[in-house]
């Protein structure tokens, strides 16, 4: 089962800063947010900042805010790496931001896009069906099972598991903090969990690289 750095770090969450602070103690799987400001695409979480919308900042107005392309650059000095690309937002617009940001990922590394909004993935898998996507799911809900074709794998809350075993699909977990379940989550055939925590797991001798 992988065992993924949710936002990077703990200390130093969505930041470059983290993921080479990270990379130091020697983990190769990184989960990080990526939004889209009024220019850029950007290394974000929330939708709003200083109570303004995210969407109509243009980056340098920004502050302690780092860009996805400068993240790839980091990310390009090394090889072997995991990283989940989480999109946030509903502007199906950056979609195309985005469809070029990823090409200048080195092929050294496995890329996997993933968000709440399918139609932001159902655009990347009409523009390539060689980029890996995920469906975030909150909850249950039988209607996304239509929507399955567009997609590789489902990122689902902890809690609503049960809800999804008899889905063939690769299920993954977040955000999995606790680790008395993860003997049973292996069992259920998870592929992966994203926690702020990984080393915790390392106890049942999971993955760390």
């Amino acid at each position: 089962m992988k065992i993924i750095f949710h936002k990077m770090s703990k200390k130093y969450p969505n930041t470059i800063y983290g993921f080479k602070d990270s990379i130091r103690y020697g983990y190769r799987k990184f989960e990080l947010d990526v939004r889209g400001c009024k220019d850029r695409l950007i290394i974000y979480h929330d939708h709003v900042c200083n109570n303004e919308y995210i969407e109509n900042i243009n980056f340098y107005d920004l502050k302690d805010v780092d860009l996805l392309d400068d993240f790839i650059i980091e990310a390009n000095k090394h090889s072997n790496l995991e990283i989940y690309l989480d999109i946030k937002g509903n502007s199906i617009p950056d979609v195309n931001k985005l469809i070029s940001v990823l090409g200048k990922f080195s092929n050294n590394n496995n890329i996997f896009v993933q968000s709440f909004n399918i139609d932001v993935l159902k655009k990347l898998t009409t523009y390539s069906r060689s980029i890996k996507t995920g469906l975030i799911v909150a909850g249950f809900h039988d209607i996304l099972f239509k929507n399955l074709k567009y997609v590789n794998y489902l990122v689902i809350e902890e809690e609503f598991i049960d809800k999804y075993l008899d889905i063939d699909i690769d299920k993954y977990l977040y955000t999995v903090n606790l680790d008395h379940k993860t003997k049973q989550y292996e069992n259920y055939g998870v592929k992966g969990i994203f926690t702020d925590y990984p080393l915790k797991f390392l106890q049942f001798n999971y993955e760390k690289y």
